[in-house]
């Protein structure tokens, strides 16, 4: 397939900002949808243009729509928060789908939580919902890839996960808090994800992951940043949390895609994010 635009959600965030300019380096335009029924139009000449969907004008030839958005809430505590999670999850790929994009000459990308492939008993609301909408994707569209997440860090982060909270804990020398038995996650940086997404164009449909050979415990990761760092800071032990990475079944672990072309290590991109933080923090 031949793709002269690409349609996107998701742009304004993490994962969506890394990948913006890989995208623009292999194809002149990029369609964005966001909530509220409104596009933004990237080009490579750097313009953005603001536009309401029903101005849309989709061409027959062949689209690739790359669904990244997606609201994160674990738990959610009302109707309208359960509401909302299913409508961004579950409706919302669907609807641009159906409504603007159609199934002809059309490939698909939708991004996954790793989550997704536990136990139906350590699911949660954010990955059913997730689910449900891929669920009705692979029994009623025929070029669906699939690609399954872990943990991620890097440039532009602001979502306060482990890393960027570890960092910044150990440069104020604050204490850090941690389970009581050791809980593992998978980490990777946005770099390297991105990169595996931009390959997955020419893949053919399929389940994927983007797992990196850095399996760490949060305990060996806080280590590692007082090193870097070189503070050496109080650990607080608290109540144990479940360890979902060591719940995975790992033949069901979907093919890797994490490039064999990085340029970095583990330990580089954790060096490079201090740096960033470090200026963060210093305007």
């Amino acid at each position: 397939m031949h793709f002269e635009v690409v349609y996107t959600t998701g742009l304004s965030g993490f994962i969506g900002k890394n990948l913006l300019p890989l995208l623009l380096k292999k194809f002149p335009k990029i369609i964005n949808f966001r909530r509220y029924n409104v596009h933004e139009v990237y080009t490579q000449d750097g313009k953005i243009e603001i536009a309401d969907n029903k101005d849309l004008t989709i061409s027959n030839s062949d689209k690739l729509f790359i669904n990244i958005a997606a609201l994160y809430n674990a738990a959610p505590k009302t109707t309208i928060e359960l509401e909302n999670l299913y409508m961004s999850n579950t409706i919302l790929p669907i609807n641009i789908i159906e409504n603007y994009l159609g199934s002809k000459n059309l490939k698909i990308i939708q991004l996954a939580s790793y989550f997704q492939l536990l136990d139906l008993e350590l699911q949660t609301p954010y990955s059913l919902t997730k689910s449900l909408g891929m669920k009705y994707m692979e029994k009623n569209y025929d070029n669906v890839s699939f690609i399954y997440l872990f943990d991620t860090f890097g440039t532009g982060d602001n979502r306060n996960r482990v890393i960027d909270t570890f960092l910044n804990k150990i440069i104020d020398n604050k204490s850090i808090e941690l389970p009581k038995t050791d809980v593992y996650i998978n980490i990777s940086h946005v770099s390297d994800v991105c990169e595996a997404i931009i390959d997955s164009i020419n893949f053919p449909a399929n389940n994927y992951c983007i797992m990196s050979e850095n399996t760490l415990s949060l305990r060996e990761i806080a280590e590692k940043i007082m090193t870097l760092v070189g503070n050496n800071v109080d650990i607080e032990v608290l109540h144990n949390n479940i360890d979902y990475f060591a719940n995975l079944n790992k033949d069901n672990i979907p093919e890797n895609i994490f490039p064999s072309s990085r340029t970095k290590s583990f330990n580089q991109h954790l060096k490079s994010r201090l740096d960033e933080i470090k200026v963060l923090r210093s305007k």
